[in-house]
Order: C-alpha cells, then structure tokens, then sequence
C-alpha cells in the first residue's frame, strides 16, 4: 500500500514543530536568563544593594529573593538584623518622605489666600502618579486577556466538533487555540500577581512617608499646640491612620478596572445577544 503524503500536511507539521521549538526556546532562555545569582562574585560585593534590588524579574515574580528569609527562619528566630537591607531603596523612608513632603508643601503653598483646603489624598496621588501608570496599565489589559478566554474556548469547542468532517481543521490550528487560551490565563495570572506587588509596595511605601511626617510634624509642636493633641492621638496617626495606606493603592486601581471591565462585559454580553 503507497503511503501519500499531503504537502500542506507536512507544511502545517513543520510549521507546528518550529513554532513549539521557539516557544521552548524562549522559556528556556527566560529561565536561564532570569535565574536568580545572588551567589555570583558582583552580587557578593553589592553588599549595600538591597534583595529586591539584587533580585531579577524571575525571583521578584516568584518572591524567591525573600526565601533566605523564610529558611532562617525555621532554623531560628528572625532578628532586626536579618531584615536589613531588603526592601528596594525606593520604600525606605529617605527615598519615600521627601517625595510627599515635597508635594504637600506645594499644596499648603497654592492653598493660601483660597477657600479650597489642601487635600492628603490628592498630595499622594500626586507624589505616586509615574509609579501608578504601570499598576493601572496591568490592571486594564488583564480583564481584556480574561474575557478573551471564553471566545478561544468557544472556537476550540467547534474545532472539536469539526474534527471528523469535511470542515476539519489543521491540527496546527487546534493547537494555536490552545496555547492562546494557555497563555491568556498565564499572562493574565502573572499580571494581577505583579499589579498587586507594585500596589503593595507603593502603599508601603506611602505608609512610611506619612508616618516620618507625623513624627517630625510632632517633633517641632509648640508647648500650646501639644496641649490640643495628645500623645495618644498622635501614635494613632502614625499607627492606625498611617496603616490605612497599606492597601489603599490596591482598591484604588480597582476604581480604574472595574468600569472596564463592566464595560467589556456588557458588549460581549450585548454581542453574544446579537448572535
């Protein structure tokens, strides 16, 4: 029996089997590339470059430049010394405090001789909107790569269902549906991963801010004005009020996703009505 052989068969198998080859190629230079080398003789003599900063994209995704940490801390108890130098210089109070101060005392300035009263949260929004751009990009594109998955999901079921008939498809086309639909989730995974990260640590990095503002703030009160707030309340605004920054960034990119996501929702839901 002669075996035939269809050339846009073979055609659509080695155009398969490269685009798998590249895609393994790129993970394995991914991977190579981002592999953390804290051990290597540059990292070493970095001594006053912090973990984060030492850290690449790989470990920074994976949180793996915090695992030393987490490992000290089942052989022992972790100590103030262990924790230095870990943040990334950015969200230490030297970097942080001057940025707000800076703007605040710009805001106090313009709201002299007015009757609008100089606003905190705009003086932080502000002090943080180049920080921001990237957290509110991350925050768009993911809605867009997960409402994208049920459209690849319909369009794998009828490959399916035309496996078999005279609509057959390529097996190439099977297999580019599913990675799409692979790596839409993948993608959309890593980026609400690193989203929250950089809301994070820009809330922290707030937090420290207003904290050394209060404590110089009560630093330079007079005898009178020590008087009209307590100690106690002063402590609470450092503590408390200052806490509440932690996860503010967070929810306020929230604010910015959710009208575009409700937005997608509907014109899918108005374009599968339509069909």
């Amino acid at each position: 029996m002669a075996l035939v052989l269809d050339p846009r068969a073979q055609g659509d198998n080695s155009q398969m089997v490269l685009s798998v080859a590249s895609m393994c190629c790129l993970v394995i230079g991914f991977t190579m590339e981002a592999w953390p080398r804290t051990g290597t003789r540059v990292q070493q003599q970095s001594g006053s470059t912090s973990a984060y900063d030492k850290a690449n994209l790989f470990s920074r995704c994976t949180f793996h430049f915090f695992q030393p940490i987490v490992s000290l801390s089942i052989r022992r108890t972790i100590t103030v010394e262990d924790l230095v130098n870990q943040l990334p210089d950015f969200m230490t109070t030297s970097e942080s405090y001057p940025t707000i101060e800076r703007q605040w005392r710009k805001n106090v300035a313009r709201s002299h001789g007015t009757k609008y009263k100089a606003s905190l949260f705009w003086t932080i929004i502000r002090a943080n909107a180049k920080a921001m751009i990237p957290i509110l990009l991350f925050r768009t594109i993911r809605p867009a790569l997960l409402f994208s998955i049920p459209g690849l999901l319909s369009l794998f079921l009828e490959y399916l269902q035309d496996v078999g008939t005279e609509r057959e498809k390529s097996p190439a086309y099977g297999l580019l549906i599913a990675g799409a639909i692979f790596g839409a989730a993948f993608i959309g995974a890593i980026l609400q991963a690193v989203s929250r990260q950089y809301s994070t640590n820009l809330s922290l990095r707030t937090k420290v801010a207003l904290t050394a503002m209060v404590y110089r703030k009560s630093l330079k009160l007079s005898p009178g004005s020590k008087h009209q707030s307590t100690t106690g309340e002063i402590m609470n605004h450092m503590s408390v009020d200052a806490d509440v920054w932690t996860e503010a960034m967070l929810y306020f990119s929230m604010w910015i996703s959710l009208p575009i996501e409700i937005s997608i929702a509907m014109w899918l839901c108005k374009l599968e009505a339509n069909i």
